[in-house]
């Protein structure tokens, strides 16, 4: 819908086609903004825990409901009002943009020197002065275009998006009037200025710099990579419980499988010390990118839990040997009554 139009709409009074035109907007505003939430939320789930917690429904999984729907308000906020009002009060990407730029960084830019003085526009796209030397002929479709609504033709903003859709609307309009598409294009500052562009300078090497120690540091860490993850978590409630002279502490192994294909992994616990260990499984079989939590409990006798530190390590083997050791850190209260103290303690 042209510009004209959707301004002419927007002031027009309110009638039933313009309700329903209203009401199908903002119910595609709010469709996309779900789509959207549920997106972000599964960065952090698997496809087939988000699709099962859909099923089961919001009252099942409060905490997760609560986010996608925070999400939801928040983007449908940007689309119904907020806008452009995101890039030029929120965004950080002018602001950063801006440090790594210099004159030679290619930008969207108007040819000022071709462009000035500006003309005007007749009917039939007759230029009032065609002896004049701009090019401009102040239509600002430039400016009607650009999505955080600046006029490029004051120079670079902090709010340029880099989107070229003042470009393509300026090209448009120089072939309408018989003159050489190109008055505002990717060009560097110094291009647009007159000066010969610089190719080769301190920051570009810096900048190449940077790039390769990312890259190494990509490529180590998928070299790395682990085909499966380990965490031990520990359950809510106290750190421990005593239970007549013994301590108890309770965990939750969380194993994950991030191969694209099923695995098998062999679970144990290193018990140094001879405690009283109790593992879930110890055993798991895990579609690829599924996860398990596998209950652990280990409880030690309370006069030794409250002298030394317990070394207690959660061993996770897969189908190819790969192993991974997660340490399981032990709390007790301190000494207790009636036990006696460690000689070499102080």
């Amino acid at each position: 819908m042209a510009r004209s139009r959707r301004i002419k709409l927007a002031g027009a009074p309110w009638t039933a086609a313009r309700a329903a035109r209203a009401l199908a907007k903002h119910a595609l505003y709010i469709a996309v903004s779900l789509a959207l939430s549920h997106v972000a939320l599964s960065l952090f789930l698997s496809a087939s825990e988000l699709a099962a917690m859909v099923r089961e429904g919001p009252a099942q999984h409060p905490v997760a409901f609560t986010w996608s729907m925070a999400v939801t308000a928040t983007l449908y906020f940007n689309f119904a009002w907020f806008r452009e009002q995101l890039c030029i009060v929120l965004c950080p990407y002018g602001r950063l943009q801006s440090v790594l730029h210099d004159r030679d960084s290619i930008v969207i830019g108007y040819d000022a020197a071709r462009g000035e003085p500006r003309g005007k526009l007749t009917r039939g796209l007759k230029i009032v002065d065609d002896n004049r030397p701009g090019d401009c002929v102040d239509c600002k479709k430039c400016v009607y275009a650009c999505p955080t609504g600046i006029d490029i033709r004051n120079g670079l903003q902090m709010e340029c998006l880099a989107c070229a859709q003042c470009a393509d609307a300026c090209d448009e309009v120089m072939l309408k009037v018989g003159r050489a598409p190109g008055l505002i294009r990717y060009a560097t500052l110094n291009e647009l200025a007159g000066q010969p562009r610089r190719v080769l300078r301190p920051r570009l090497f810096l900048y190449s710099a940077v790039a390769l120690v990312a890259l190494v540091a990509l490529v180590g860490s998928v070299a790395t990579r682990s085909a499966f993850e380990v965490a031990v978590v520990r359950q809510p409630g106290v750190p421990w419980v005593i239970d007549g002279d013994r301590v108890r502490n309770q965990f939750d192994v969380h194993v994950t499988n991030k191969r694209g294909d099923a695995e098998h992994l062999v679970l144990a616990v290193e018990n140094p010390v001879g405690a009283d260990v109790r593992l879930g499984d110890t055993a798991l079989d895990l579609a690829s990118l599924a996860h398990a939590r596998v209950p652990l409990v280990i409880s030690v006798d309370r006069c030794a839990a409250s002298r030394v530190a317990l070394p207690f390590f959660v061993r996770v083997t897969d189908e190819a040997g790969v192993e991974r050791r997660q340490a399981v850190r032990f709390v007790a209260p301190s000494v207790a009554a009636g036990c006696p103290r460690s000689t070499t303690g102080p």
